[in-house]
C-alpha cells in the first residue's frame, strides 16, 4: 500500500470546478472596482470559456448562476472598455483544425485531420511561417469557438474568439481568447490591441505576460512572499533596460 490516499479521479475535476468558480468572483470583483473611464485589460490566466470537457451545471462545486455570473462579469468589462484577455498556455482540441479544413478538398482535408490536436497544426505551420517570414511574431486567423459550453455562453450574453500567437521561432505557441457580446464580430482594432497587450507585458524572452506568469507562481508561496516577490519584480521590470537582469531575477524565482 502506498504511504499517500489514493484519490478518485474527479477530485482532479471538482479543484477545477472551484477555481474556475472563485476565478468568476474575482473577475466580478475587479470590474466592479474598476473606476478607470479608459478602461484598462484584465488577463487571465487560462480560458475564458470553460474546458469543453466540463458541464458546469452537473458540477456540485459550481453554483446554479455560475454561468449568468461569469458572463455578466465579462458583459460589464466590455461596456467598461475593460480588455479581457484569456491566455492558454496548453493547446488542445481541434477547433483551429475543423475550421482551416471546413472548405477544403477531401484530399487536403484529410492532411488536416491526420493532425492529432490543434497544437500540432499550429506550431507546424506558425513555425514554417517564421522561417520563410523571419519576422518575430506569427498569428493565426481568429475563430469563433462553437463547442457546446460556448454555446451556453452564446445564449447567455458572449461570445469568444480565439487565435494563436507564436512570438519568436523556438517558443512554444500559446492561445488567446476574446469575449464580444452575442452574435457581434470580432473587431480588428480589438485583436490589434489585445496582441499588443500581450506582447508588451511579456518579459525579455518571455512571451507570457508579466500578470499571467507571477499570477500562477504565486499559487504557490504564501501571500506575504507573493507580494514582495511580486513587487520586486514589477519594479526591476520597468526600471531597467538590461534583459539579462530580469532573466536572472526570472530564473531565481522559479
Amino acid at each position: 500500500m502506498p504511504p499517500w490516499p489514493i484519490l478518485p479521479v474527479k477530485v482532479n475535476e471538482e479543484a477545477e470546478d472551484v477555481m474556475m468558480n472563485l476565478e468568476t468572483l474575482s473577475i466580478g470583483e475587479a470590474i466592479e472596482d474598476s473606476e478607470n473611464p479608459g478602461g484598462g485589460i484584465l488577463f487571465l490566466d487560462g480560458p475564458i470559456i470553460d474546458p469543453p470537457h466540463r458541464i458546469p451545471q452537473l458540477s456540485k462545486s459550481i453554483p446554479d448562476d455560475y454561468l449568468t455570473q461569469r458572463v455578466g462579469s465579462i458583459e460589464s468589462a466590455i461596456k467598461k472598455k475593460i480588455s479581457v484577455i484569456g491566455i492558454v498556455k496548453r493547446i488542445y482540441g481541434n477547433l483551429f483544425i475543423k475550421h482551416y479544413s471546413e472548405n477544403l478538398e477531401n484530399a487536403e482535408k484529410e492532411k488536416f485531420t491526420r493532425m492529432s490536436s490543434d497544437k500540432n497544426l499550429l506550431v507546424y505551420t506558425l513555425t514554417k511561417y517564421l522561417r520563410t517570414k523571419r519576422d518575430c511574431l506569427a498569428i493565426s486567423k481568429e475563430v469563433r469557438q462553437d463547442t457546446d459550453i460556448a454555446d451556453k455562453y452564446h445564449d447567455a450574453g458572449i461570445d469568444v474568439y480565439s487565435f494563436v500567437l507564436k512570438n519568436g521561432y523556438s517558443s512554444p505557441p500559446i492561445r488567446i481568447d476574446l469575449p464580444v457580446l452575442a452574435d457581434e464580430e470580432l473587431k480588428s482594432d480589438q485583436l490589434e490591441n489585445a496582441i499588443k497587450s500581450v506582447v508588451a507585458w511579456s518579459a525579455p524572452r518571455k512571451q507570457i505576460p508579466v500578470p499571467v506568469l507571477l499570477a500562477h507562481e504565486k499559487c504557490n508561496i504564501k501571500q506575504g512572499a507573493a507580494d514582495v516577490l511580486y513587487n520586486e519584480f514589477m519594479t526591476r521590470l520597468w526600471a531597467t533596460d538590461n534583459e539579462d537582469d530580469v532573466m536572472v531575477f526570472l530564473q531565481n524565482s522559479d
